[in-house]
């Protein structure tokens, strides 16, 4: 997940691959990042999109509003 967030601040790959492809990649990772969460009982979202500075456009993706 933080892989997938980090390739959304660079530029060339920005370029090379798209914004919406990157926002994508970034938004199944943190949905994946979340379920695996929730499986185990930790459900504060909020958390998570704090500490990672998630941005809205990935929640937004996710469906989180």
């Amino acid at each position: 997940m933080e892989a997938a967030l980090l390739r959304l601040e660079d530029a060339t790959l920005i370029e090379h691959l798209g914004r919406e492809a990157l926002l994508r990649e970034a938004a199944d990772a943190v949905w994946q990042f979340l379920i695996q969460r929730d499986v185990v009982g930790l459900r504060d979202q909020a958390v998570v999109v704090r500490e990672y500075q998630i941005p809205r456009a990935v929640m937004v993706r996710i469906g989180v509003r």
